[in-house]
């Protein structure tokens, strides 16, 4: 079974930050429940998300609320910890619609987007717009939080290590002062001994 078959489609997409080339793997999925599982398990495999609704069904707009709250709850759970460092974007589409077939307010969207400290984009299939700008800043973030987690990560690594060496130099260090303490009192004792026999 491939992907395809299950409604994911996946697109590869490269791009260049501080002259490395990264590989950015893109899943397309509509999140029905029918894939929940599916979905759920590229969650898991996953660092950024669009949830992305029509401005022009609130319904959508609703689905795509719960999916958020749903990455919320798994990123409280230990096998989706990665999700804490993850980049999740609102994306309303289908903007081209008349203005009297909107069901979602751009400002309500905005604020909602604001009270989970996520961005909101706006864009259009049709016509193009704001898909470009949404997936450039996507894979800058994406990069910036791949970044951090490195720069993270060496610096444990190395705190680790610094404890680590300190250890070892404390206990080569006592080991020494306990070797020398002992070779000390053996020589007094041989000295000691030899002045005895000598004084005999």
């Amino acid at each position: 079974m491939t992907l395809q078959t299950v409604g994911i489609y996946s697109y590869n997409k490269k791009k260049t930050f501080d002259n490395l080339e990264y590989n950015f793997t893109i899943f397309d999925t509509s999140g029905t429940e029918r894939q929940r599982s599916i979905v759920n398990t590229t969650i898991q495999i996953s660092n950024g998300y669009f949830m992305v609704f029509a401005v022009n069904n609130r319904r959508s707009f609703e689905k795509a609320i719960d999916w958020i709250n749903l990455i919320e709850e798994y990123a409280n759970l230990e096998e989706y910890a990665n999700l804490e460092e993850n980049v999740l974007y609102l994306v309303g589409n289908k903007i081209d619609v008349e203005p009297e077939c909107r069901e979602v307010a751009k400002e309500e969207a905005e604020l909602f987007a604001k009270s989970k400290n996520i961005k909101y984009f706006e864009t259009s299939a049709l016509t193009k717009i704001g898909i470009n700008g949404a997936f450039e800043e996507m894979f800058k973030d994406v990069y910036e939080m791949y970044k951090k987690i490195n720069e993270k990560n060496a610096n444990e690594h190395f705190e680790k290590n610094k404890k680590n060496n300190k250890k070892k130099t404390n206990n080569y260090f006592g080991k020494n002062k306990k070797d020398n303490k002992k070779n000390t009192n053996n020589h007094l004792e041989m000295n000691k001994k030899d002045n005895k026999k000598k004084s005999n």
